[in-house]
């Protein structure tokens, strides 16, 4: 049983690698959509924990699918998601790098670059639906949420201002009996 999950995972991230234009978050929904609706191995909740973790390290974004990897399958699941997730993009990087200079005087290569920055934008726009919606569970929560998302939209500050306000006020409103933290 563990080797046939362990196989569908490696899979998966294979497949999600190719499609990962923007990085991991690009693919943070279907990854949910299998792991947690799909095939039922992990939670919403752990989802979201390990997405945090994996924010909240320095490193590249990525190692969100590698955290993912070990709460599914342990060490294995940890390599074989690592592996999966990166191989296929650096082949595919090392051949278009080779290729970009024949394909840049394309008629149609302007059109095809101009187009890539929308899919992106919508790619990441829906990790950040998804994200949200895992984690805000109560009025409080999505108040941050909007509260975090307008600063980083409409200031120039450094998001960690909203990260460490939006902190602040949850032990403040935990404190005084605003919120339950343990019902989540």
């Amino acid at each position: 049983m563990m080797e046939t999950l362990l196989f569908r995972f490696t899979l998966l991230c294979l497949g999600l690698s190719l499609i990962s234009v923007g990085g991991a978050p690009s693919i943070l929904p279907e990854m949910h959509r299998q792991l947690v609706d799909n095939w039922g191995v992990i939670t919403d909740r752990t989802f979201a924990e390990s997405l945090a973790l994996a924010q909240a390290a320095p490193g590249p974004n990525i190692m969100v699918i590698s955290l993912l990897g070990w709460r599914v399958a342990g060490l294995w699941g940890l390599i074989l998601a690592s592996i999966g997730i990166i191989l296929p993009t650096t082949v595919l990087a090392v051949g278009a790098g080779r290729v970009y200079a024949r394909l840049m005087s394309a008629v149609w290569f302007p059109s095809f670059k101009a187009g890539l920055p929308p899919v992106v934008l919508g790619l990441l726009a829906a990790s950040g639906v998804l994200t949200a919606t895992l984690s805000v569970h109560n009025w409080f929560g999505a108040s941050l949420t909007g509260g975090a998302a307008l600063f980083a939209a409409f200031s120039r500050r450094n998001p960690v201002i909203a990260l460490l306000g939006a902190a602040a006020l949850a032990v403040l409103a935990r404190h005084i009996g605003l919120i339950d933290l343990s019902q989540h």
